[in-house]
């Protein structure tokens, strides 16, 4: 099931017989049918854009925009807290429906697109742990569609840096050449030129710059074009010696964004002793309360809240 209920003058977005805001709070809750919950959660999202763009962007209505912030926000906690469920996007078509998206959004930046392009990074920063997710992206023309979000959510450079490092490490020769066509290279030297805007601590964001940069140039078939850009620019010289060491501020700034541990359980959830669950109903929704000690979402590059 699936809907607004309005509760003491707010409104709930149900997916499900999941309340996404109180999934949201607690990720470690235990869903009991977390591959169905993707699928709602996926197709909700879709529908949700595709409506916006077929009325126009310009004219959306802060509920909509909050619809697409709550719904990114539960694809990010159910793929990070269920890390196998990210293998099974390229099957569903998800990968490709992420980046068409995108697309829709391409044309031009306000509201609206701001607001899908943050939630498809988030969704993105999670398949760029799979390497079946990579090489589904790398059969499709997605770094171009990439950037523009990277550009126009610079907030999220976080989330942008750690997916390009991902992408690259995998080795695939495709995404190489189109972060060439791109011209990838040369935005990201010009990042390390001037730093990036709306993110506290640039130090761990750069450093993953150029760990991208360096995991380009290991690719065979292109890497040798990647390093020519690079030693062509004067600023490649100042970073990449560089010990990382130098651009951490502290230890907290260790680059983990998705280090907490994952819990699979399966079945129905069952409540934490002492608590009784407030969604579960007779007909057995997805989701109740879980464990207490529930593994939190990731903590970001730079202590930015990925949810904001």
């Amino acid at each position: 099931s699936s809907g607004i209920n309005a509760e003491s003058g707010s409104t709930e977005l149900v997916l499900g017989g999941v309340y996404l805001r109180i999934y949201i709070a607690n990720p470690g809750w235990v869903l009991r049918a977390p591959e169905m919950f993707l699928d709602q959660l996926f197709a909700h999202l879709h529908s949700t854009v595709e409506s916006a763009d077929s009325s126009g962007f310009e004219s959306c209505s802060q509920r909509t925009i909050d619809e697409v912030i709550l719904i990114g926000d539960a694809l990010q906690a159910v793929l990070c807290n269920q890390r196998g469920l990210a293998d099974a996007l390229p099957r569903k078509g998800y990968v490709h429906r992420i980046f068409e998206d995108l697309k829709n959004c391409e044309r031009r930046f306000s509201g609206i697109e701001s607001t899908v392009q943050s939630a498809s990074l988030k969704i993105i920063n999670c398949m760029s742990d799979s390497h079946l997710c990579i090489q589904e992206m790398s059969k499709i023309d997605c770094i171009k569609l990439f950037m523009t979000a990277m550009k126009n959510v610079e907030a999220k450079m976080n989330i942008s840096v750690r997916i390009l490092y991902n992408l690259f490490n995998y080795g695939s020769d495709s995404l190489v050449f189109q972060a060439l066509q791109s011209n990838l290279v040369e935005y990201l030297l010009s990042c390390l030129e001037k730093g990036f805007v709306g993110i506290k601590e640039n130090g761990p964001v750069m450093a993953q710059v150029v760990d991208s940069l360096k995991a380009m140039e290991k690719n065979v078939l292109h890497g040798s074009k990647v390093t020519e850009i690079l030693n062509s620019n004067p600023i490649w010289q100042q970073y990449r010696d560089q010990s990382h060491a130098l651009f951490l501020n502290s230890g907290a700034d260790i680059l983990r964004l998705q280090a907490a541990p994952t819990t699979q359980v399966a079945g129905y959830l069952t409540a934490s002793e002492g608590h009784s669950s407030s969604i579960a109903k007779a007909n057995a929704p997805m989701l109740t309360h879980g464990p207490k000690n529930h593994p939190p979402l990731p903590p970001s590059l730079d202590n930015v809240d990925l949810n904001d």
